[in-house]
């Protein structure tokens, strides 16, 4: 019996990860190719309850024309699977920053239900909503959390691109959900015994990973302390021992760190 590959539960996510990315960078085709025939979508709206792949594609015609979307904060959990179905579920943060300089924000929750056929992974169904607490369009001068304002979307956009292709880092959490971040979406990692504490904008989650092993997936990453590393791009001012992030946070730094970091801010300006 020839036997064919099973996907773990970091590849499924991954996946789901990557149909989020293409969808919001507008790239359908790949997507289509990975459609089951009677796909599901159930959306935000009263139109979005559609069976069948090529109704849904109809349905988003108009979308492949819009511009390109930034995804930020994404987490995902696998909520259950048997030997050829997965349900993923998850949320994440869409931004798009428009002409006239206001920005729209979604907050998006989305279910994934996925199909292993021999060696294909099939896309069966995608629920998806969004949180309407959150305002879906403002000025870009106003701040929508400690560090949520044009200056950090700029950023977001930029820096990831000076360092090589934006590419997320993975980190499974103590809970057991994904979270799929860029480097410039974390602030800051604490060491908390054998756990990583990681900071973003959007809260914090811990992952059994070595502070060691966390700076390492990053030149962004910089050790200020043995128990914190730092996102070099978000380091305000530096004083002897303490920092201040453009959040307003302050850290400590080690003393044996202090003109290694300030010449790795240097060089890192340049």
């Amino acid at each position: 019996m020839e036997k064919y590959h099973q996907y773990t539960e970091q590849e499924v996510v991954a996946q789901t990860s990557n149909v989020i990315m293409l969808f919001y960078s507008r790239q359908i085709e790949p997507i289509a190719q990975i459609l089951d025939k009677n796909f599901v979508w159930i959306g935000a709206y009263e139109f979005q309850y559609l069976r069948g792949k090529d109704e849904f594609l109809k349905s988003i015609e108009s979308e492949t024309n819009e511009l390109p979307c930034h995804v930020s904060d994404e987490e995902f959990f696998v909520l259950a699977h048997d030997r050829s179905l997965w349900t993923v579920y998850g949320r994440f943060t869409v931004t798009a920053m428009r002409e006239d300089g206001t920005m729209l924000i979604a907050k998006v929750r989305n279910t994934f239900v996925w199909r292993q056929k021999n060696d294909d992974f099939i896309l069966l169904h995608i629920h998806g909503s969004h949180a309407r607490d959150v305002p879906l369009e403002c000025d870009s001068e106003i701040s929508l959390s400690s560090y949520r304002s044009r200056e950090w979307f700029d950023y977001i956009q930029d820096v990831d691109k000076t360092v090589g292709p934006p590419k997320k880092l993975v980190f499974r959490d103590s809970f057991g959900t994904y979270h799929f971040l860029l480097p410039s979406e974390i602030l800051y990692a604490m060491a908390d015994e054998k756990l990583c504490t990681i900071f973003t904008g959007e809260g914090s989650f811990s992952s059994r990973i070595s502070l060691k092993e966390f700076a390492e997936k990053s030149p962004l990453f910089v050790h200020i302390h043995r128990s914190y590393v730092v996102n070099i791009n978000l380091i305000k001012s530096i004083k002897r021992y303490q920092l201040e992030l453009t959040t307003g946070k302050l850290l400590p730094i080690g003393k044996e760190r202090y003109l290694n970091i300030k010449q790795s801010l240097s060089e890192f300006s340049k």
